[in-house]
């Protein structure tokens, strides 16, 4: 017995001290020859109707992705998302939020090894805002402490814009107004002008602007808005909205729009812009 019991202690000695076998993705192992990584997105659609969209992507013989997105336009501006993500062996999908009207191309990568690395782009475009509106722009930004950042006021599907007077709220404990700047699509509308200058009120800014003539294009950019943004201690307050308080149904509210004709112009929505504090 007591023999026995020391060849038993021996063979576990053996089997302890071997190589454990590898339980993590096969094909790490395996020698994938003359073939390339070969990565597919899973796009559905080519517009979407939704500022938060949800990506898949798959492969063969690929052990971890990586994604990244690609504003088509309003490059200096847009700045979530643009970075390579890590790489991610589980990696499969993400939902990208708070993308801004425009077109994107999406990109993936998928890799072997770092010698075999394929890649997929996908085109689509963001069309989220239907119907009269105003939004700001961008959706998302990411700022720190004693930043300065540029907020863009855009009147979507609007025709004829000539006249307006546009309440935007923000808490004057987190952003501190510091000017403002005609938007790009009206620096060549010599007759525009702002009566008064901004007024800053209590939680916000109002603002009454005229255009002379036929009035703006459907889409235009209408301010530039610089902020400093002093930090947000109690993360209650993170962005800066239109105000349409009142605005349902045609009643009159404190941010109002006309036409060239002096006729006043329902405003379906108005979207926010939100302000978050990198960590």
């Amino acid at each position: 017995m007591k023999i026995k019991f020391k060849l038993f202690s021996l063979i576990i000695l053996i089997v302890a001290c071997g190589e454990s076998p590898d339980l993590t993705n096969a094909i790490l192992d395996s020698d994938i020859g003359e073939h390339t990584p070969e990565t597919t997105i899973n796009l559905d659609s080519n517009v979407f109707n939704s500022s938060n969209v949800t990506l898949t992507w798959s492969g063969e013989y690929v052990n971890a992705f990586r994604y990244k997105l690609e504003p088509l336009g309003q490059t200096d501006t847009v700045k979530t998302y643009l970075d390579w993500s890590s790489w991610g062996r589980d990696t499969t999908s993400v939902t990208l939020k708070h993308l801004d009207e425009g077109n994107y191309n999406f990109h993936v990568e998928g890799r072997f090894n770092m010698d075999h690395v394929g890649s997929a782009t996908a085109s689509f475009e963001i069309d989220a805002i239907g119907g009269e509106s105003l939004r700001i722009f961008p959706l998302q930004q990411y700022v720190q402490i004693d930043d300065a950042f540029n907020v863009y006021l855009y009147s979507e599907e609007i025709d004829d814009l000539t006249g307006m007077q546009v309440q935007l709220n923000y808490d004057s404990n987190v952003f501190e107004y510091q000017e403002w700047e005609k938007g790009a699509d009206i620096v060549d509308y010599s007759d525009l002008t702002i009566i008064p200058d901004l007024h800053l009120t209590e939680g916000g800014i109002l603002f009454t602007g005229v255009v002379s003539g036929n009035g703006l294009p459907a889409t235009s950019e209408l301010l530039k808005l610089t902020f400093k943004y002093l930090g947000d201690t109690e993360g209650t307050s993170t962005g800066i909205s239109i105000d349409l308080t009142g605005c349902e149904n045609g009643n009159e509210c404190t941010t109002q729009l006309r036409d060239n004709l002096n006729q006043p112009i329902q405003i379906i929505s108005g979207t926010e812009g939100l302000i978050k504090e990198i960590q």
